[in-house]
């Protein structure tokens, strides 16, 4: 006859027995973190301590903390049970309500919905100007090396100080170069 050997989950729904079993092993899964807790935070050995856990219980702290923490409530890193540390804020540095220290989320808007330039996700500023309108951007028509959409500056020049009079007088476009920055004549951008 072979031996078999059979695992026992012991669930909450198994009697009173049971359930003191179950609580009787998480009592002492619990004293043993919170030792190892306590030595891998003296030892400054919490990456090792972290992994080691995570191989151990996969599913994370058996008490159903998101953080390994001692009898006192504290991580290896300093983390409450929620992952907290004593100034409120996450391993990646935003509180319960998702914001950083300076008040801003991970997409960079305030609690009032703002972003450092002043605009909320709709494209609409403190003042109800919407970024996308037409007469709004027609305010704001040149890029960011200050050039319209035809290449020309708010005086009027191009790159090479010539007008738009001057480049239609030539027969000159400003875009009449290819990606390696040549003209048809194989004249470079800067002539």
């Amino acid at each position: 006859m072979i031996d078999q050997q059979q695992d026992t989950v012991i669930t909450p729904n198994d009697g009173p027995a049971a359930d003191a079993v179950a609580a009787a092993v998480l009592a002492a899964q619990m004293k043993i973190i919170d030792v190892a807790v306590r030595n891998a935070r003296q030892q400054s050995w919490c990456g090792e301590f972290e992994n080691i856990m995570n191989q151990i219980f996969p599913d994370g702290p058996p008490d159903g903390a998101r953080e390994f923490v001692d009898s006192e409530g504290w991580s290896c890193r300093g983390l409450d049970r929620n992952g907290y540390n004593r100034d409120g804020y996450d391993r990646n540095g935003y509180d319960r309500d998702g914001y950083d220290p300076n008040g801003r989320d991970q997409d960079g808007y305030d609690r009032e919905g703002y972003n450092r330039q002043g605009w909320n996700r709709d494209g609409l500023n403190r003042d109800g100007r919407d970024r996308n309108d037409p007469a709004v951007r027609a305010q704001y028509p040149f890029d960011y090396y200050g050039y319209d959409r035809d290449g020309y500056n708010a005086d009027g020049f191009d790159p090479w100080g010539r007008t738009r009079e001057d480049n239609a007088r030539r027969g000159l476009d400003p875009y009449r170069f290819n990606a390696d920055g040549y003209d048809l004549d194989g004249q470079h951008r800067r002539y």
